[in-house]
């Protein structure tokens, strides 16, 4: 009977394999970290696109429009919203919004902490639909205008539009919350901002409606819900900024169901003049790290 012959590594040739195996990890490592940024972002759109049909349910028993902003926040309800930009959190909830945790951005490692940490959660430990806030996202409310066919040029029509909204939520009624406001603009022309809603009823075309796209449906460009991002506050010279997803953007649900990512700084909402002006809103300041 024959013996084959063992096969034996030297030391030398043993540590040659292992820094090879550890190369080979190296160069697979951005690959895994690239695909689970992609699956994250992807179920962000998927999470999104819920919400959407969500949000489209209660339009339908609501003659046609979207819930307003929160009317009222803090524990119980207590006190008027003045800063809060997310869905009515009575109005949804359990009805329409029956898992919080949707309103949770996959890639937002700050926003689950604060939720896990009970952000939404009131005395008891139960979720209060009044403590709901834009821990992922922004929750509009209001129908704005494309660019296309914004009065103005977007930096001035975006600081008129969020002084105006400031001071309605600061100082008007809680009705005004649910209700279309006015724009007082430069030139001492007004702009009459629609509450959101589902089909033309909310936003009535101007005769420049040839210049929209998508075939002139209006509703493929008017945002409803998008990632949020810190930007630092005007007048600074530094450029960092921080977003749920990179490259640096947000998944943004438009008023007609579709998902898709606008990568900054292009266009509402995903521009430096809107992240500027929206600063006096209190969106988009740039965050404390934890």
């Amino acid at each position: 009977m024959t013996c084959k012959p063992s096969i034996r590594m030297t030391n030398f040739e043993f540590c040659v394999v292992m820094v090879l195996c550890g190369v080979f990890l190296l160069l697979l490592l951005p690959s895994c970290t690239q695909f689970s940024a992609n699956k994250r972002k992807a179920q962000c759109v998927v999470q999104l696109k819920q919400i959407g049909l969500m949000l489209q349910a209660y339009a339908s028993e609501h003659q046609g429009v979207y819930p307003p902003i929160q009317r009222r926040i803090g524990a119980g309800c207590s006190k008027k919203n003045t800063s809060v930009f997310m869905m009515d959190g009575p109005s949804m909830y359990p009805e329409y919004l029956n898992d919080p945790a949707l309103l949770l951005c996959p890639d937002d490692t700050t926003g689950k902490r604060d939720f896990e940490r009970g952000a939404w959660e009131g005395a008891s430990g139960e979720f209060d639909p009044c403590l709901l806030g834009n821990l992922s996202y922004v929750y509009m409310g209001w129908s704005m205008p494309p660019e296309s066919i914004m009065p103005g040029t977007p930096e001035s029509f975006f600081s008129a539009y969020c002084k105006t909204l400031s001071g309605i939520m600061r100082n008007g009624a809680i009705e005004d919350l649910d209700a279309d406001f006015t724009v007082d603009l430069e030139d001492g022309k007004s702009f009459t901002v629609r509450r959101l809603g589902d089909g033309a009823s909310s936003y009535k075309q101007s005769e420049r409606s040839s210049q929209v796209g998508n075939g002139g449906d209006i509703r493929a460009q008017i945002p409803v819900m998008f990632d949020n991002f810190g930007i630092v506050p005007p007048g600074t010279n530094s450029t960092i900024i921080m977003f749920n997803h990179l490259p640096g953007g947000s998944n943004v649900l438009y008023l007609d169901g579709h998902v898709e990512f606008a990568q900054f700084p292009t266009e509402f909402p995903c521009s430096r003049e809107w992240g500027e002006a929206a600063s006096v809103l209190g969106l988009h300041n740039f965050p404390s790290l934890p």
